[in-house]
């Protein structure tokens, strides 16, 4: 089967490398110099983790591409201005979270070993050696990132690559592609084409677009480097008075990202206000602007859609490689009884619950700025999403809130995390339902043993920093 990928970037060269693991597919990438790569440094999830350690030696590749470990999100004044909540990856109880719900009951900062590191920026290696975690993820420099698999692929010779450009689609009568041509006049054919060509959507541009934009306010992004003061384990997340800015660390720098709405703060405005927050002047790399929402169609008659060229809700909690991976992972695990229908159902209602996960992260006190004020309005809640916050008022969140399909690519782990920092829930109606479960004390016998599991792993574990020096 000739599949034919259009666009590099990390969504291109990392759909090439999973399709790559299946011997029946022949891959083209075309891809050229001429077109620009966004981003400064992107957060992944474990999903892209995995692809890297199924394909290539993990301490290569970080070596080479200046990645770093990520264990959690640190979110920053998201609450009322003046506060802070970690959101640590993995430690995932199905189902009933009894022990993330018991930190709500009792109004503690969430406690597992994972939160411990973020708060020591320490990795979970001690003695030389890696102890299990249930989640880790990666910072990437997202052009280190790509030329980094690109060079791999070619060098194993699994893909073809053409430095080109796609100026024309030919399809046939019924929609379906017949063949692209480039700039250079090739002519391109292929059974399966993929779209990563981001924003552009050069294959997928007439595809209708479901606009996210009564749900999420931010609709552009300044992004920046700074110099590392230290390499840190975790995403930061600050919001500031008219969005939130990202700080993305890598070894050889902290790529940063300052996303706001343009209707409350210019361009001049946002960067006055990055530059007070940094104590610093900075030099823009990119000005960004984005339409949040998705297409109604991830997969189209003979062509998928991959990463930004399918949807984009923001770049909070690192969403767009992950849905990229899982795209991508749905499809190849589905070619034998694939279902164009089924695919991009599912496909949509997921973006759609995570549009709903992100809107929660403005259910915020702040009331300081007008766009925290429009952010946080209850106008801002999807249906689907009021529902759920009305069935939470009495009893806690389970799995099966957020639909079958949800259940296996976000879950309650994260949704809990958010609710937790937010301050969503109310304790007294979740202490209630731990004790009638009678899972409450199970729950304080659980935070007494990883309790005693973090003294020994801070004491032992090797700095974030340190770690790079070594390796």
């Amino acid at each position: 089967m000739n599949v034919v990928i259009v666009g590099g970037g990390t969504a291109g060269w990392s759909a090439a490398l999973a399709f790559s693991q299946y011997k029946k597919y022949n891959i083209t990438v075309i891809a050229s110099k001429e077109i620009p790569i966004i981003g400064v440094g992107e957060s992944t999830t474990g999903l892209f983790l995995d692809l890297i350690k199924n394909n290539f030696d993990e301490l290569d590749f970080i070596k080479q591409t200046g990645s770093s470990y990520k264990i959690g999100i640190k979110h920053v004044n998201w609450l009322n201005g003046n506060d802070y909540f970690n959101s640590p990856l993995g430690y995932d109880i199905k189902d009933y979270d009894y022990y993330r719900l018991y930190h709500i009951a009792e109004n503690k900062k969430f406690t597992s070993i994972q939160s411990a590191l973020m708060e020591n920026n320490q990795l979970p290696f001690v003695n030389g050696l890696p102890i299990e975690i249930h989640h880790k993820a990666y910072h990437l420099d997202t052009f280190k990132t790509g030329q980094y698999i690109k060079e791999q692929l070619l060098k194993q010779n699994k893909v073809k690559h053409i430095e080109d450009t796609v100026v024309q689609v030919n399809r046939n009568e019924n929609g379906y592609i017949k063949n692209l041509i480039t700039k250079n006049n090739q002519q391109i054919e292929g059974n399966l084409y993929i779209d990563c060509s981001g924003f552009k959507r050069l294959l997928s541009n007439h595809i209708p677009f479901k606009d996210y934009k009564d749900n999420l306010l931010v609709n552009k992004a300044i992004s920046f480097h700074v110099k590392n003061k230290t390499i840190k384990n975790y995403t930061q997340a600050t919001a500031l008075k008219h969005g939130w800015i990202w700080e993305i660390p890598l070894q050889h720098r902290t790529g940063c990202g300052y996303v706001f709405c343009d209707k409350f703060i210019t361009d001049e405005e946002a960067v006055k206000e990055i530059e007070q927050y940094v104590g610093d002047k900075i030099e823009i790399q990119k000005i960004i602007s984005f339409n949040s929402g998705r297409l109604e169609k991830a997969f189209d008659k003979n062509v998928l859609t991959v990463g930004l060229s399918t949807a984009f809700v923001e770049p909070l909690e690192a969403t767009s490689i992950h849905m990229s991976i899982f795209q991508i992972n749905y499809y190849l695990n589905n070619t034998d009884n694939f279902n164009e229908e089924s695919y991009n159902r599912d496909i949509s209602n997921y973006w759609d619950n995570i549009r709903d996960f992100i809107i929660l992260h403005y259910r915020s006190t702040r009331n300081d700025t007008e766009f925290w004020k429009e952010a946080s309005s209850d106008k801002r809640l999807s249906n689907n999403l009021k529902s759920m916050l009305d069935i939470w008022k009495h009893r806690p969140p389970k799995d099966e809130d957020y639909g079958l399909f949800s259940k296996l690519a976000l879950g309650n782990t994260l949704w809990l995390q958010i609710l937790l920092g937010m301050n969503l829930l109310d304790k007294n109606m979740v202490k209630r339902d731990l004790i009638k479960k009678d899972l409450y004390d199970k729950s304080i016998n659980e935070h007494l043993r990883v309790s005693k599991e973090i003294e020994y792993v801070t004491n032992n574990a090797i700095s974030n920093t340190n770690f790079y020096l070594i390796s």
